[in-house]
C-alpha cells in the first residue's frame, strides 16, 4: 500500500506541475512574452508520465486486492 500511495502522490504532483506549465504558457501567449512552446512541451511530457503511471498503479492495486481479499 505504501507504493500505491507514493504513485498516487506522484500522479497528483505531476498533474499540478502540468497545470502550472500550461498556465504559464497561456500567460505568455496572453501577454505576448516569449515562446510558450517549452512550457507547452513540459505540460505534455508531464501528462505522458501520468499516463505511464496509471496502468502501473492499476496493476499494483489489482495485485494487492487479489493478495489480500
Amino acid at each position: 500500500l505504501s507504493l500505491v500511495t507514493r504513485i498516487e502522490q506522484a500522479i497528483l504532483d505531476l498533474s499540478e506541475k502540468a497545470e502550472q506549465a500550461k498556465d504559464r504558457a497561456q500567460g505568455m501567449v496572453e501577454k505576448g512574452q516569449g515562446d510558450p512552446a517549452p512550457e507547452r512541451e513540459l505540460a505534455v511530457l508531464l501528462r505522458q508520465r501520468i499516463e505511464v503511471l496509471k496502468p502501473i498503479l492499476g496493476a499494483i492495486k489489482q495485485a494487492a486486492a487479489t493478495r489480500n481479499p
